[in-house]
């Protein structure tokens, strides 16, 4: 099986050379009651913890899945029922509702079921949209008697990939091997018959009585990302001082294994042995794979489109590795203009440090000043809900603040301290 040629993300029609935005319209969709406004290349989401910062991000990745899933499940026509109902029984599955997911008709989901899990409480109707250049994408319209959801022509020329919460080393471990040993049993018996592509979907659905869609999706992608680096190998290396390094490696397809080299010697572990290493490290190398896989995929398949979402990015990490992980993001950014980025966190020195980095990185600045936003979400009483508040960002006195006052920002662009480590930019 040529992984390295079927298993990959070039299924995406080609496009022009036009830059990734995205822009959101929410109302009265779970706690949110709402948000408008633009998804630039880097988006900063803030909020405190319950606040919907992952709610978010989680329906637009089920968007994306329906999108793929519903000719899959039987849901032929491709209409707005159609893919209605397929979100209808993702939305079961990511609320931990496997059983009714599939033995409750689909029809019978987005009727009655579904709306009790999107309708913000005590409203009639919400909607979600997501456009693009003024174009929807898709928009999701959801009464108490049921949902519609119409995606557009376009929504088939984006890879939307989350990587979720749930991010157990252990797991990640044993997931990756039973979906790629699935993946492999598949090829098997279909062979270049059915679309490598459809039988990773294949594999993904026969998960789903497991796991949720979002976390599986992402074990899926993670699968794309090694075919990436079979002959490679070595996708990242990091230098922790006093000739201490790791290194992860690429064995096979949804292998990974990481070397922990030093001076003396050198130790291999897989994803189940995260004790040993330093706090957030298993986070930043897998991050790193598929971050270099998308700007590989972006490279060698003119025109794709990747939007990536890091929910609880870095989090609990070494402040070191967080500094790192923010460098690859603009690293990233800055080399590859049809990848867009959204990192979620509760944590506000991951803030400060992207402001750092801005501040002391010149052409870091000049590049992707006017391209990074925040995204803070906020209980108000008046709107008994949550509200997104977005907020560019502006040099003044050199120092970079947002554009707009955030009370959870006063404190930290007053004490910005230097990074510790400067970021290098690409020559």
């Amino acid at each position: 099986m040529n992984h390295k040629r079927n298993l990959s993300w070039d299924n995406v029609d080609q496009l022009g050379d036009s830059l990734l935005s995205l822009s959101l319209r929410i109302k009265d969709i779970g706690p949110v009651s709402e948000l408008r406004g633009e998804l630039p290349r880097l988006t900063v989401v803030y909020g405190r913890v319950g606040s919907g910062k992952s709610y978010i991000f989680r329906i637009l990745t089920l968007l994306h899945l329906a999108h793929q899933l519903a000719e899959l499940w039987g849901f032929r026509k491709g209409g707005r029922e159609d893919y209605a109902k397929a979100l209808a029984r993702l939305v079961m599955l990511e609320c931990g509702h496997f059983e009714e997911a599939f033995s409750v008709d689909p029809e019978v989901l987005r009727t009655q079921y579904v709306p009790h899990f999107l309708l913000k409480r005590g409203m009639e109707r919400g909607t979600y949209e997501v456009l693009t250049s003024g174009n929807f994408l898709a928009r999701l319209e959801v009464l108490k008697k049921g949902m519609d959801l119409e995606l557009g022509d376009e929504f088939s020329e984006y890879v939307i990939v989350t990587i979720p919460q749930e991010r157990n080393p252990v797991l990640i471990q044993r997931d990756l091997e039973t979906f790629s040993a699935r993946l492999r049993k598949l090829y098997e018996r279909w062979g270049t018959s059915i679309p490598i592509r459809q039988q990773a979907y294949l594999a993904l659905t026969s998960e789903l009585m497991r796991r949720s869609p979002v976390y599986m999706h992402y074990l899926m992608n993670l699968l794309v990302a090694t075919s990436f680096f079979l002959e490679e190998r070595e996708v990242e290396c990091i230098e922790l001082g006093r000739d201490h390094r790791l290194k992860l490696l690429v064995h096979d397809i949804g292998e990974v294994l990481i070397c922990d080299e030093y001076s003396t010697g050198s130790s291999y572990y897989d994803l189940e042995t995260p004790l040993v290493l330093p706090q957030g490290a298993i986070d930043y190398l897998l991050l790193t794979l598929l971050l270099k896989a998308l700007r590989k995929a972006a490279r060698e398949v003119r025109g794709i489109k990747f939007f990536l979402v890091v929910d609880e990015f870095m989090a609990h990490a070494d402040p070191l590795l967080t500094m790192k992980a923010l460098d690859l993001v603009l690293e990233i950014l800055y080399s590859e203009e049809r990848i867009s980025i959204v990192l979620v966190t509760h944590n506000p020195d991951v803030v400060s440090r992207l402001l750092n980095i801005l501040q002391h990185s010149k052409e870091f600045r000049e590049r992707l000043l006017n391209q990074v936003k925040f995204l803070y979400l906020e209980y108000l009483s008046e709107k008994q809900g949550v509200v997104g508040q977005f907020s560019g960002l502006k040099l003044e006195d050199n120092v970079v603040l947002p554009e707009r006052e955030i009370p959870w920002l006063e404190e930290y662009t007053r004490k910005l301290t230097s990074p510790t480590e400067i970021p290098k930019v690409p020559s």
